[in-house]
């Protein structure tokens, strides 16, 4: 995993392992995936809740409204994926944490 990025997911007492990282964020279980292969959206976030379709389509609408470039969302029976990339990690670290804390809140 990326220095930084490994760095910001400890901060979070997430357990790196690899190129993962899994832990609890605010009593939500947060996964982490760092995909260096990918250069479309190396670093992808899956946060678990339960929540109906329609719950889940507004959140995406939500995070949609924000306009947040290089950035992929999208739903699944047990969660939120949210799919990432910017032009250096410093700047995608930045952006990671906002867009986790607001999902979150």
């Amino acid at each position: 995993m990326n220095k930084k990025l490994a760095f910001y997911c400890e901060e979070k007492k997430l357990t790196v392992d690899g190129n993962n990282a899994y832990g609890i964020i605010d009593n939500y279980e947060v996964n982490v995936v760092y995909r260096v292969m990918d250069n479309v959206a190396p670093v992808l976030v899956h946060i678990s809740f339960y929540a109906s379709s329609e719950d889940k389509r507004i959140m995406v609408n939500q995070i949609r409204e924000q306009k947040i470039k290089f950035l992929q969302v999208g739903t699944d029976p047990y969660g939120l994926s949210i799919a990432l990339n910017d032009f250096t990690v410093g700047a995608l670290m930045k952006r990671l944490d906002n867009i986790i804390t607001t999902v979150l809140s």
